[in-house]
């Protein structure tokens, strides 16, 4: 009889049970599905809360982020010219630049690159700050360099980030020294019957300039005017040491420019001119 309704309806209680065994397996999968995405979804919230800004700043304090510096582009700095044409060229990595910060609690750093190494954004109390950039470091007052600097303030907000970015600018008084072509060509066709010596100062500090070294100078300060003192040999006889002083248009030489003069000497005579005053300038 029982056969005969199992065939009937086409199953068995082994089938019956291997259904339902089916079914039970089927939602223990599901179960443990939603216990994953479940316990993925906690995962992620928390680490969404771990990089929420806030969360980087304690009670009172706020971040910088300091842009990398701009350079004062070349054709920004004045450049008063001689008669020799010349190309100013200043090439400077702001990465280098030494970076302090002035205010409730001050920072420095050896450079750009330092303070970024150091941590970003960098955490400070809340307050008003000055924040200063400058190349070359450790240099009084003239270098072979020239001297760049920015300066700029900000506010550190609580827990904010604040971004700053500004333009350090030509900060010195730059000077080179060229020789006249009919100078030069003397110096070549007898260089032990011609020499010269050329001494410019500003009141704080002076920079030779000679046949080993004409690389040109950078003083940190501005002057009344510049000093030029020339020392000369011309067919092998020493002349007595010149003095030319030169200005800007009568304008005290001050920091943001650059000056280009020239020495143009000939079989007996010494000049220092200028295009810019197409004169010579007061000889002493």
């Amino acid at each position: 009889m029982m056969n005969s309704m199992s065939n009937l309806y086409g199953r068995t209680s082994q089938d019956i049970w291997n259904n339902e065994y089916c079914l039970i397996v089927k939602r223990m999968k599901l179960i443990i599905s939603y216990i994953v995405i479940l316990a993925s979804a906690f995962v992620l919230s928390g680490c969404n809360e771990e990089v929420t800004p806030n969360t980087l700043f304690s009670a009172g304090e706020g971040g910088l982020n300091l842009l990398l510096p701009t350079v004062e582009e070349d054709i920004k700095i004045p450049v008063i010219y001689t008669r020799a044409d010349t190309t100013l060229n200043v090439e400077v990595d702001p990465n280098v630049f030494a970076v302090e910060i002035d205010g409730p609690k001050p920072k420095s750093f050896d450079s750009f690159s330092a303070m970024r190494d150091s941590g970003v954004p960098l955490l400070l109390p809340i307050g008003s700050y000055v924040v200063k950039a400058y190349f070359p470091i450790n240099v009084e007052h003239v270098s072979e360099e020239p001297y760049f600097e920015g300066i700029q303030s900000f506010e550190i907000v609580e827990k904010q980030t604040t971004n700053v970015d500004f333009v350090c600018k030509f900060k010195s008084l730059g000077v080179e020294l060229q020789l006249s072509d009919r100078f030069k060509k003397l110096l070549e066709e007898k260089p032990y019957s011609y020499d010269y010596r050329v001494t410019v100062l500003n009141g704080k500090a002076d920079k030779e300039f000679n046949k080993e070294n004409m690389s040109p100078c950078y003083f940190k300060e501005g002057c009344e005017r510049l000093v030029v003192k020339v020392n000369i040999v011309m067919n092998g006889l020493p002349f007595p040491e010149r003095t030319w002083y030169f200005t800007n248009n009568g304008n005290a030489p001050r920091q943001g420019e650059y000056y280009v003069i020239t020495l143009d000497a000939g079989k007996s005579d010494v000049k220092m001119t200028s295009f810019l005053y197409n004169k010579e300038e007061g000889e002493k």
